[in-house]
């Protein structure tokens, strides 16, 4: 780059395209007549800049988006002879600091003592000076800082809250909501810890990084320091106590697996009674209490890997974005997990065969909303739409709020459906099934449509929540709670659905006489259709189909719905009351098919249990008598 003196330093940068932000800063400090020392650091800065650009070119040049070692070092070979010889004529610069700073910028990593060969010997660089090459994503900064700004922002307001002004009403706040704001300000500098070690030199980053700390000195907010500091430590020891008397009303007919968080499924004969399930009798899971908020004041919050970060209410999800209207089943990962425990012990809630309902959700796509924010380019490391709630107090995760994430590519598939409902059944959404705004993750399993929504973030990197992160994976049997920790991180998360199907109708154990009727369900992953399911009467011998009663929207993968089914048994081989074992088996579109025994599939966690399913009755060969 040629420097004129007719230019600024500046307007000379800008002109060979560098983004000089970070120079701006240092000039408005006035410090360049003050110190040689910048005057170097600027210059070889100019320099570093100009040659990263030209890698990047390279990059995009090459396939693999990384060029040939040989291609690499004749190329650095020659900017360094040509940077030693400009260098004569430029009042600072080190090819030390060069060499340091284009590490750091570009991922390659030199061999010691480079800078002083080439200077002092005038030898070329070879091959074995590059010990390694780890292209960095232009914008990998970018999630760690915003994720951390908005936990900052969010810790501040808080302490800060509007509307309150007297000193014990501010005190009374803290106190008590300490846990949660020294969650949020550990996880910030967690965040912004990370991105200054993709971007050291980033002043915004460097600047809110420093508010932060501020806090944790001498702090500008007493209110905050008192109450962080002295109840930290106290705090830190004792289990979060989440509060559950604010709950809703919920329908006195439900099977009750854990209280509170509340979790309930519906009596297996509900099920099978419509296709749509009424929201009274949907199944519940809850990981913290149920938030309750005002639809007036709500904002979702879109950032992370997007250009246009944005702050949206609920009115903007409903004017500014086309209404989508799908029917979907949702499942929990863990239903039929009780009959897994059976065989062998599992952790995790008592699931029966009824976690699962079917309903019709409508709202806007998350597509549409993260093409308004300008996702950026898949290349760029925009591999995840990560989701957080605003239901604080999950004991699983030191009483953060839940969170989870899906791929882009399924949030931006325009047949993927994926919605930020705030409808259900026709109806504006419960506040037990995420009033004002949920997710709608269809064909995947319920735990990554997320509740009570309050950020949507563009992530290089799945969910950091303990949900995504240490459950909801399936291990092989011989993994358990003694060994488990090593195989946390390298099990992937689950996301689609593994076919499924069970009888609601009959129950177990129950005399039955003919003729009756089996009613049950069956569902896949995936949007693939449920092509038929299986009825044995002994044991798996033999089977029969049973009819099917559900959608047919032609040779697509969009089958969200559940798929019921009945099968009427008329007569037996039996002259006398006989104990019968039912089976039921589904098969999908894509041929996927049900295991057969629930050992082949057990895992600690209990989830995925999709095993043949089979319910013992009593069957009297002789017709009812009224």
């Amino acid at each position: 780059m040629e420097l004129s003196r007719k230019l600024s330093l500046i307007d000379s940068m800008h002109r060979e395209g560098i983004n000089a932000r970070y120079l701006s800063k240092l000039k408005k400090c006035d410090v360049f007549g003050l110190d040689p020392r910048f005057t170097t650091i600027i210059n070889t800065e100019i320099i570093a800049r100009k040659i990263k650009n030209q890698l990047r070119e390279l990059q995009r040049r090459t396939m693999s988006g990384i060029p040939k070692l040989e291609v690499i070092v004749k190329f650095l070979n020659r900017v360094f002879i040509i940077s030693l010889l400009q260098a004569i004529d430029l009042d600072g610069f080190s090819l030390e600091l060069l060499i340091f700073r284009l590490s750091q910028m570009t991922g390659i990593e030199f061999r010691p003592g480079l800078a002083a060969r080439i200077s002092e010997r005038s030898e070329l660089m070879q091959e074995d000076d590059i010990v390694l090459i780890q292209p960095k994503v232009k914008f990998l900064h970018m999630v760690p800082y915003q994720q951390g700004v908005a936990l900052f922002h969010q810790a501040m307001g808080m302490i800060y809250p509007a509307g309150i002004t007297s000193a014990a009403e501010k005190q009374q706040n803290i106190t008590s909501n300490s846990q949660q704001i020294i969650n949020m300000l550990e996880q910030a500098e967690e965040r912004f810890a990370q991105a200054i070690q993709s971007k050291p030199d980033d002043f915004e980053i460097l600047t809110h990084w420093g508010m932060l700390l501020s806090l944790r000195g001498k702090s500008n907010f007493p209110h905050y320091q008192t109450t962080w500091f002295k109840n930290r430590k106290i705090m830190s020891e004792e289990k979060v106590k989440a509060n559950y008397d604010n709950e809703p009303y919920r329908n006195e007919e439900f099977v009750v697996n854990y209280k509170d968080p509340f979790n309930a499924e519906p009596r297996p004969e509900r099920l099978i009674q419509s296709f749509i399930t009424p929201t009274e009798h949907f199944y519940v899971r809850n990981h913290a209490p149920v938030p309750d908020i005002d639809p007036d004041t709500y904002t979702l919050k879109i950032d992370g890997l997007v250009e246009n970060a944005l702050l949206l209410t609920l009115n903007d999800l409903k004017t500014k974005f086309e209404k989508v209207t799908i029917t979907a089943q949702l499942q929990c990962a863990g239903n039929r997990r009780t009959m897994m425990s059976d065989y062998k012990k599992v952790k995790g809630v008592g699931w029966g065969i009824a976690s699962l309902s079917n309903g019709t959700w409508s709202g806007c796509r998350l597509r549409d909303v993260l093409l308004a924010a300008k996702i950026l380019p898949f290349e760029t490391g925009a591999y995840h739409a990560c989701f957080w709630g605003l239901d604080f107090g999950c004991p699983e995760d030191n009483g953060l709020p839940y969170g989870s994430s899906i791929s882009v590519e399924k949030a931006m598939d325009i047949n993927g459906d994926v919605l930020l409902a705030y409808e259900m059944n026709g109806k504006t959404l419960t506040r037990d099934h995420g009033f004002p705004v949920r997710v709608i993750a269809p064909g995947i399993i319920g735990a990554r449509s997320v509740k009570w929504l309050d950020k949507v973030t563009v992530s290089n990197e799945e969910s950091t929540s303990f949900f995504q992160r240490r459950d909801y994976k399936i291990f092989h049997s011989g993994i358990d709670w003694h060994n488990i920790e090593k195989f946390w991180d390298k099990n992937p998360s689950l996301q689609e659905l593994s076919i499924q199907s069970a009888i609601c109708v009959p129950a177990p154990n129950s005399r039955l006489y003919l003729p009756f009727t089996i009613f049950g369900y069956a569902t896949s992953g995936g949007g693939r259709k449920i092509e038929r399911v299986d009825i044995s009467l002994d044991g798996g011998e033999s089977w029969d189909y049973a009819e099917l009663m559900g959608e047919d929207k032609g040779p697509v993968n969009k089958y969200w719905a559940w798929t019921l089914f009945k099968y009427t048994i008329k007569s037996i081989k039996a002259d006398k009351a006989t104990n019968i074992r039912l089976m039921c088996r589904a098969w999908d579109s894509a041929s996927n098919t049900q295991p057969k025994e629930v050992k082949d599939i057990w895992n600690l966690r209990g989830v995925m249990n999709n095993s043949w399913h089979y319910v013992d009755v009593t069957v009297d060969p002789n017709t009812a008598k009224l």
